[in-house]
């Protein structure tokens, strides 16, 4: 929890006042990263930075949200393993490319991107 606090949530802060935002988990296998990530999904306190924080995104969309003030939330699910990245949430495994656009934002091309409007939809 310390963790979400401390180093996640104000990046979500930002992602709310439309800033992107990247949560990285680097260390050598069996250090803990999935775990750390994801946790344990059905006990509230196990819970990763993942899901803790979604949860927490989508409780400040409800509160934010207003007739003029609208929030478009879309996810991505990146491995970066061994030189080589691979999406997810994608049925079909392929490597994909690291690329980096004109803004100088880095992205994985043919990352698949859902629009989702709610938590239980991650």
């Amino acid at each position: 929890k310390t963790i979400f606090l401390t180093e996640v949530q104000p990046l979500l802060d930002s992602v709310l006042q439309g800033f992107n935002a990247t949560v990285f988990a680097y260390g050598q296998s069996g250090s803990g990263k999935t775990y750390t990530m994801t946790g344990v999904l059905n006990k509230e306190e196990l819970k990763g930075m993942m899901p803790q924080a979604v949860s927490f995104l989508f409780e400040e969309i409800k509160r934010l949200t207003t007739n003029t003030h609208q929030f478009k939330v879309k996810v991505s699910y990146v491995e970066l393993y061994n030189g080589k990245s691979r999406d997810l949430l994608a049925t079909k495994q392929v490597n994909l490319e690291i690329r980096e656009n004109m803004a100088k934002n880095f992205y994985v091309k043919g990352a698949e991107t859902p629009e989702i409007d709610t938590y239980e939809k991650c």
